[in-house]
């Protein structure tokens, strides 16, 4: 290839490449005034007014205390509404979330305690709350369901205490310290009239609390068993851990109920006993804080081969797995001198 097809070649190429960057700057002139002029007419679009239909979450409120709904009440509510579309596009993206509180009271205004209380709930009388409560934004022309058939069984309330349901477990060489605390320990709790008259206390919810060593607070739910309405679902539960060691202590044997005239001797005349006890607490035991006897009027003959049974009568209530040996020992009965 000579020099001048070179040349030529050159002057081709670069004529190319400004006519592909002048195509490519209109293409995105394009593209650009399609997206304005796209922008300019969904903005159009959007100041007109529409009529749609909006799903819109609501919460009935206003139910006394003494009435439960024998079934799930709607929780969304569908409104044809009209308004521009401005209003009616933010109120579908911001208010999924926030329901609207419909007020029922005034149905149970002439409704006596019995067993069971109906009535039809009419929506459209909230028509104006919900306007109001949408500050405006939109008119609503109906409201779907128009009715919603209700109906509430009465019940009565009474305290009880709350009891702990679930399995807690220790760290190897620590145990549960004093008694479980639940605050608070009764709720008020309302059922049908023939439950509330047999049941003594509610549960918490079944929770399994592993490997404590230390204060331990956690919150249970109450379980209302899908009967119970607990003004208080809830409570706190507070369990506490210490360390424990094992530990033994030689008694003396006392016998009880012997007749003065006699001499008593046991063989032998100790007991060992074996006891689980807080680290805390190790230091306040002593032999004085047990007695181990034996009864007189257990004894039946003086025969040396005769076995009584020993019996630990006091011990400190906060020590555990307590054992001792032997359990019985020999005894000889002689006359005093």
């Amino acid at each position: 290839m000579d020099k001048k097809e070179k040349e030529s070649l050159k002057r081709r190429y670069y004529k190319l490449r400004i006519r592909i960057r002048h195509a490519d700057n209109r293409i995105f002139i394009f593209i650009f005034f399609l997206i304005i002029s796209g922008t300019l007419w969904f903005l159009n679009a959007l100041s007109k007014d529409y009529v749609t239909e909006l799903d819109i979450p609501v919460n009935f409120v206003g139910i006394p205390r003494e009435f439960k709904s024998n079934q799930q009440l709607p929780q969304n509510l569908t409104i044809q509404a009209s308004g521009q579309g401005f209003s009616l596009m933010r109120h579908k993206i911001t208010s999924r979330g926030v329901p609207f509180k419909f007020d029922i009271k005034q149905y149970f205004s002439n409704q006596k305690a019995g067993k069971e209380v109906s009535f039809q709930i009419i929506t459209q009388l909230a028509q104006k709350q919900m306007e109001q409560y949408y500050g405006g934004e939109f008119s609503i022309l109906d409201i779907y369901p128009r009715t919603i058939s209700a109906s509430f069984s009465t019940i009565v309330f009474k305290k009880l205490p709350v009891s702990f349901k679930g399995d807690l477990s220790f760290q190897p060489q620590f145990w549960q310290k004093g008694d479980i605390k639940i605050t608070p320990d009764s709720v008020d709790v309302g059922g049908p009239q023939n439950v509330m008259d047999t049941v003594k206390k509610i549960r918490t919810q079944y929770i399994k609390i592993e490997r404590i060593n230390s204060l331990t607070e956690f919150t249970a739910n109450l379980d209302d068993n899908g009967v119970f309405i607990c003004e208080q679902p809830e409570v706190k539960i507070s369990v506490d851990a210490e360390k424990f060691t094992e530990a033994t202590i030689k008694l003396p044997i006392k016998v009880l109920n012997a007749p003065d005239r006699f001499n008593i001797m046991l063989f032998p005349d100790q007991t060992t006993v074996t006891y689980r006890i807080g680290i805390d607490k190790y230091e306040s035991i002593t032999a004085n804080s047990f007695t181990a006897i034996v009864d007189y009027n257990q004894m039946s003959a003086r025969d040396i081969n005769e076995k009584i049974r020993v019996e630990l009568i006091e011990l400190p209530e906060y020590i555990r797995n307590v054992t001792y040996h032997p359990r019985e020992v020999k005894y000889l009965i002689g006359e005093k001198k």
